[in-house]
């Protein structure tokens, strides 16, 4: 997942800027798909998707990932302290705390 951030009061709301965010993390989804395979996964074991600031991000993960029947939530993150600066977040707390019953990963 991505989170889409928008840049503007409106921007969230403008069908173009959301277009060319998903343009521009097509290919990056798309690399992070490509490391995961590279490292044994198979491309029907990963779900990935673009989410905006105005959903609750931490329960659509889960809940996403519970739906699919996966095991684990994989995430990246970056930072001086990738697990600091992941957990000491609300969103990543959430997951944590809702994910009973999968395994996390965070990968900076």
């Amino acid at each position: 997942c991505n989170v889409a951030q928008p840049q503007g009061r409106f921007a969230k709301d403008d069908k173009q800027w959301k277009e060319k965010q998903r343009k521009h993390l097509e290919p990056l989804i798309g690399k992070a798909k490509q490391w995961l395979f590279d490292a044994g996964f198979s491309f029907n074991q990963m779900c990935c998707m673009l989410m905006d600031e105005t959903q609750d991000l931490s329960a659509t993960i889960v809940q996403k990932a519970n739906a699919g029947n996966y095991d684990s939530i994989v995430i990246g993150r970056r930072g001086l302290s990738v697990y600091k600066e992941f957990v000491s977040r609300r969103v990543g707390e959430k997951i944590f705390k809702q994910a009973e019953h999968l395994t996390v990963w965070v990968f900076g």
